[in-house]
């Protein structure tokens, strides 16, 4: 009977903390926006449609193949990423893309589980709940909702429950944490070196030893080893390969060193970054900086802004995801802070945890009262315009019902067991018994062809560019509506 009290109470606790209604609200609402995508023909080839032929293929096949990059192509000759394969299980119940959209948000929503354990044990239950609620609803997250599903799910989950272990005392959890967050993306190893050094700020040096060499360790053999080996090739995304003219990654170290004043401007050239810095900084920002835990923001941070991809500056995308988690937490570590900045006994970790890294001013003033000061502004931002969810209760993100309809009878005309090419809007919704590639691709012959014309590719170019190349190579149209053509190459 004890035992069943004791559950009792437990599941009581549960139901009755705030933590708990916030992320099912956030998880409810994530599902129902990412499903809404998926239903009005909004979800992308890039890059659900590669993740959902990744975990198909573990759940079927054993390894992630993705015919979207070329046929037998494993993932990891693009991206290291070995978590996905947890998801196969949810695929043996159904295998479709909307299984992978409601496992991605339900994650992404219970990285709140962890934000709000560390906000509550450092400033109490009020603050917590609404430091959650701001998280949960920041645009970082909202963001990576309405761009399908990516690696964020496991990192930034992973990566909270780092830190809260971590800013708990309970470092060892924290190392485990920290370390599977690599095993989400390759270049979290950057990230992890960096907890490292947040390790050594907090004293704990075996720990320190063990990130500081894991993070550059799987970092460089992921890169070097792992990638190359699946792909057939060297790395492709060295997005900030370009700058100073560099073309390897010697060439960038180089420049990096030799030219530290025009790669620090590099971080602020441009109305798009600063755009991004601005958001990042105001809502947490300001009180994170009181705080060792931005630190873990300057590996994301300067592979985002010195990247020569424009796409990478932008605060409208999925970046801004890890960088949400340290900043939120940052926050609540910088208020604690600033509330014992009056206590004379020493902070565990010198100087640079106790007093963090920007001391007095306009910090100091802008947070060191209630929570809800600094909130006000997170929540304002939160909501804006520009946000998907926003969107989406707007109705600005559903398509007509012709439209809708036209998909459903275009992809009808294409007989079950062949591969056919697509637009990368359509591509998601190719069911199983078709092998889905992508239009002027090259990589894979396909008989068959369905394309959007009022849409764009992966890499940005209207899809009306590829019909014109469709029919030299001797596709006839037979079904055109609302923009939907079906087009058919005799054998």
């Amino acid at each position: 009977m004890k035992v069943f009290y004791g559950a009792l109470a437990v599941a009581r606790g549960v139901i009755c903390s705030p933590c708990s209604w916030l992320v099912a609200t956030a998880a409810f609402s994530y599902c129902l926006v990412g499903l809404s995508r998926q239903q009005n023909v909004l979800t992308a080839a890039c890059d659900l449609g590669i993740f959902d032929q990744a975990v198909h293929g573990w759940a079927m096949r054993g390894f992630p193949e993705v015919p979207i990059k070329g046929p037998g192509f494993h993932h990891w000759g693009d991206h290291f990423m070995p978590l996905f394969a947890l998801l196969a299980p949810l695929y043996w119940i159904r295998d479709a893309p909307q299984t992978l959209i409601i496992a991605g948000h339900v994650l992404l929503a219970s990285s709140g589980i962890p934000v709000y354990r560390t906000v509550r044990r450092l400033l109490g239950d009020r603050p917590a709940a609404y430091l959650t609620a701001a998280y949960l609803t920041s645009f970082g997250l909202l963001n990576d909702v309405g761009y399908d599903v990516h690696e964020t799910i496991f990192s930034a989950t992973l990566l909270a429950w780092a830190l809260e272990r971590a800013l708990a005392g309970r470092w060892s959890t924290a190392c485990a944490f920290a370390c599977a967050t690599m095993l989400a993306k390759e270049d979290m190893g950057a990230t992890v070196f960096m907890f490292g050094v947040l390790a050594m700020a907090y004293r704990k040096w075996r720990h320190a030893l063990v990130l500081l060499l894991a993070g550059p360790l799987v970092l460089i053999t992921t890169v070097r080893v792992i990638i190359p080996h699946f792909r057939g090739g060297s790395y492709p995304h060295y997005d900030y390969l370009g700058l100073g003219g560099s073309t390897n990654l010697e060439e960038f170290g180089r420049y990096v060193i030799t030219h530290p004043a025009i790669t620090a401007f590099t971080l602020f050239d441009n109305s798009t970054k600063l755009t991004t810095w601005v958001l990042l900084l105001i809502p947490f920002g300001l009180g994170a900086l009181r705080s060792p835990v931005v630190l873990l923001t300057l590996p994301t941070l300067a592979e985002r802004m010195l990247s020569t991809k424009p796409a990478m500056w932008a605060w409208t995308l999925h970046y801004s995801t890890v960088l949400m988690v340290i900043l939120v937490i940052g926050m609540a570590d910088g208020l604690a802070r600033m509330r014992r900045r009056n206590d004379s006994a020493p902070t565990p970790g010198a100087a640079l945890v106790r007093g963090g890294l920007v001391r007095g001013g306009l910090v100091r003033v802008a947070t060191s009262r209630w929570p809800e000061l600094a909130l006000a502004v997170v929540l304002m931002v939160a909501v804006s315009p520009a946000t998907p969810l926003r969107s989406w209760l707007s109705g600005g993100t559903t398509r007509s019902a012709s439209y809708r309809q036209a998909v459903q009878q275009a992809i009808a005309h294409v007989p079950t067991g062949v591969t056919v090419q697509v637009s990368n809007y359509l591509l998601p919704q190719i069911p199983r018994g078709n092998r889905a590639i992508l239009i002027g691709e090259g990589k894979e012959d396909a008989n068959w062809s369905i394309i959007d014309v009022h849409s764009r590719t992966c890499a940005g170019r209207p899809e009306a560019d590829n019909l014109d190349g469709l029919r030299i190579q001797g596709f006839t149209s037979v079904y055109e509506k609302s923009g939907i053509i079906v087009l058919r190459r005799a054998p």
